[in-house]
């Protein structure tokens, strides 16, 4: 997924992103991400767009690098 830097990062399912938001779902065709109680909606899932590119950064979310 792409973040508000606009750099490409590899997710994980239980990923936490910006300490609140949890990679509930990670599939070929989507993302989910569970935001918690306080946030509206609390879920959101992201479809898969075009074709896949391994060569865009591979960088976790987490800044790990893969």
């Amino acid at each position: 997924m792409q973040d508000g830097q606009h750099k490409w990062r590899r997710v994980e399912q239980r990923d936490v992103l910006n300490g609140i938001w949890r990679v509930s779902q990670v599939t070929a065709q989507s993302v989910t991400i569970d935001t918690g109680n306080d946030c509206e909606p609390s879920r959101w899932q992201w479809q898969r767009q075009g074709e896949a590119n391994e060569a865009v950064d591979s960088h976790r979310a987490d800044d790990r690098n893969t």
